[in-house]
């Protein structure tokens, strides 16, 4: 149980986005103002969060998964030249996309970036993506991971796109690139006409099975608590959220009241609270300005040990 600052007795706060006092924020983080009063809790204080609606219209593409890094070979003979591209897709085009509307938008901006053309289409029985690169320069492409980036492929050490750079020039929110979406194999599991490609250069290639959701939780991070680990090790998770509906529904999480949910609180004054919504990665999630979120926080006294 908790009481406002008249000592009257208080045991849920409603809270939604809507009534966030900082309205230029991101869709998926707000402060919330408890109106008129404070809550105050006692030291045997714990909550749980009940009546959670999120609407399911997160961005699969966006300021942490926007880029493709493409490496091209430049001649037919050993050793191999190459030459290094990075795809940045902009901010208009952020949002959510299936794999076929995907492919649709990044050919052409692949093929923008330099004189082979590249063509993707999706096998949307199999879940898989062909690329293709034709015209004139296809001597073999890879596409690589972040991880790829930053520990160096075939023999590499860095990535060169002007001057070489590596991990440390990623951008912690970018270290989720597209080719996660695309289910990209290494190169070592690359095949061209169904053979192996042998120096992880193809002018075709085969994803593995895509997926454009890849969120599989939601994770509701409030600066409420410090008495839970994430997988990360961060302390400010009150719950794990499955996505289970289809894009466009909205996500209602069941009431949390068993016991073993509770999350102690402890003795304090509640005035602001910062909620955000994240992955497992502890990345933001994104989704359109103006989308309202909400959700309850529910007070009780700490149950009684067996």
């Amino acid at each position: 149980m908790a009481q406002d600052s008249n000592a009257q007795p208080i045991s849920k706060l409603f809270i939604s986005s809507e009534y966030r006092i900082d309205p230029l924020g991101p869709a998926g983080e707000f402060i919330y103002e408890i109106p008129g009063t404070c809550v105050e809790t006692f030291q045997d204080s714990c909550m749980f969060t009940s009546d959670l609606h999120v609407p399911h219209v997160i961005w699969n593409l966006n300021s942490h998964r926007h880029k493709l890094y493409l490496r091209q070979k430049t001649n037919t003979s050993l050793p191999h030249t190459f030459v290094d591209r990075v795809l940045t897709v902009q901010p208009h085009h952020w949002g959510y996309y299936t794999i076929s509307e995907l492919c649709a938008l990044l050919a052409p901006l692949l093929s923008a970036l330099d004189t082979p053309d590249y063509t993707m289409v999706p096998d949307v029985n199999r879940g898989t993506v062909t690329i293709q690169q034709s015209g004139t320069g296809a001597h073999g492409f890879q596409l690589w991971d972040v991880n790829s980036v930053a520990s160096g492929l075939n023999g590499t050490t860095t990535w060169n796109e002007g001057s070489p750079w590596g991990a440390a020039n990623i951008l912690p929110l970018e270290q989720d690139s597209l080719a996660t979406m695309l289910a990209i194999p290494h190169a070592s599991h690359w095949t061209q006409n169904g053979q192996g490609v042998t120096d992880g250069y193809a002018t075709t290639l085969e994803t593995g099975q895509t997926s454009p959701a890849l969120i599989g939780s939601l994770y509701l991070h409030s600066d409420i608590t410090t008495s839970t680990i994430g997988p990360t090790g961060t302390r400010t998770i009150l719950r794990r959220i499955p996505i289970t509906t289809d894009f466009g529904t909205v996500l209602a999480d069941p009431d949390y009241y068993e016991p073993d949910s509770w999350i102690p609180i402890g003795k304090r004054s509640l005035k602001r609270i910062r909620f955000s919504l994240r992955t497992i990665h502890g990345a933001p999630v994104e989704f359109a300005a103006n989308t309202p979120w909400s959700l309850s926080l529910c007070f009780g006294r700490k149950p009684p040990m067996d």
